[in-house]
């Protein structure tokens, strides 16, 4: 009788959320790919570059891919859309349902805090010691309620380090309403993958019919869709699994991906006609980056270099919101100098700084809720260490 009861007892109480786990260190080291694509762009300066290089097409697909590197951020696009959809799919299939609202504070903890804190104590001290970053009460009201690309796309990018959370906020958007879809629609994901690339084709074949600036299309989530739903893509139909792939078959993939970026830094642009191509061959680039990493053999890789590149991978984003405030600090510093000499010792420090900064906040702002954000995870997707 009392094993009946206990039996009964148990029937009644619902089952604890089951638990697995899904890392991926390779992609780590590809999220710092993505931020050094990022990086150069911000910090190079081309006319010196084209100058230097010259206008032959090989030397226009290098400065190319100095210049595509602000698609870097379709990489980082790609990659969380991606991953966000292998994960909440992992646990989908875990536990026969999605918990939104745990979903929702693991996002909370992982990105609030220093999005908030570099908002709105970083960027105030910014405004005091340098009071060209302009930063106007509309533009932080708009990034305070998560819709700072909103604000760029329709008053143009602010003269401001703090402009840079842009994509943050398109990101955030995209995490308030993915997991309510795959909730809802989980088999149907493909077709809503593809309605929402016909709406970011259709999109930008307005906003280029109309004659828009190019932060209009540039900061507009609709416009930018191609790499965040091709990731989601990926991440459906693998499930999890990695591509079993040979080296040549992944090399190819790396190397077109990497001539994708030089193509639309060198020959496209982000309004105008060309921004028709420029946008989808840039999201193509990053699937292709991604495929071809994804399972790829890190072996290969001495043991130090590998542990620094996943490390660096890891606070891809501090260093992300950093780099800004970090170029504009050493080039003061250092004053303008356009020799490449200059500009290489110019590069090393401004490194150095986005890192020292990235590492800072990691540990003493960011660890701290990362460890809370665990208590709220059904897949854990950080290192086991």
């Amino acid at each position: 009788m009392a094993q009946v009861a206990i039996s009964q007892r148990d029937s009644k109480t619902p089952a604890l959320p089951k638990h697995g786990s899904f890392y991926r260190p390779e992609l780590d080291i590809l999220r710092f790919t993505a931020f050094l694509l990022v990086f150069f762009a911000h910090l190079m300066p081309f006319s010196l570059l084209e100058n230097f290089f010259g206008t032959s097409a090989g030397a226009r697909l290098l400065v190319g891919l100095i210049r595509g590197g602000l698609y870097g951020v379709d990489l980082f696009f790609c990659l969380s859309s991606y991953l966000i959809t292998t994960l909440l799919i992992k646990e989908h299939d875990l536990n026969q349902g999605i918990d939104v609202k745990a979903f929702y504070f693991r996002r909370i903890l992982r990105i609030w805090p220093l999005y908030f804190t570099y908002l709105i104590v970083i960027n105030s001290l910014i405004g005091l010691l340098l009071p060209d970053q302009l930063f106007p009460r509309g533009f932080f009201i708009a990034f305070v309620l998560l819709s700072g690309n909103w604000a760029c796309a329709a008053w143009g990018f602010p003269s401001s380090a703090a402009g840079i959370l842009w994509s943050v906020a398109i990101e955030e958007q995209f995490y308030l309403t993915w997991p309510l879809v795959m909730k809802r629609w989980l088999r149907h994901l493909p077709a809503i993958c593809i309605g929402l690339l016909a709406t970011a084709f259709l999109a930008r074949g307005v906003l280029v019919y109309w004659g828009e600036p190019r932060d209009a299309i540039f900061g507009n989530t609709l416009t930018r869709l191609d790499p965040i739903v091709t990731g989601a893509l990926v991440g459906f139909l693998l499930k999890g699994r990695t591509p079993r792939l040979i080296w040549p078959a992944r090399a190819a993939m790396v190397i077109l991906g990497i001539l994708g970026i030089a193509l639309c830094g060198g020959y496209g642009a982000g309004f105008g006609r060309a921004a028709l191509w420029t946008y989808p061959c840039a999201s193509l680039a990053s699937v292709l980056l991604l495929l071809g990493t994804l399972g790829a053999d890190l072996s290969l890789i001495p043991a130090w270099p590998r542990r620094a590149l996943v490390y660096l991978g890891q606070i891809s984003y501090g260093l992300y919101v950093f780099h800004r405030i970090s170029i504009e600090i050493v080039a003061r510093a250092l004053g303008t100098h356009h020799a490449l000499k200059s500009l290489a010792g110019q590069t090393a420090l401004t490194m150095l700084l986005t890192v020292l900064l990235a590492v800072a906040s990691y540990h003493w702002l960011e660890a701290p809720f990362l460890r809370l954000k665990r208590r709220f995870a059904h897949i854990v997707s950080t290192p086991a260490a």
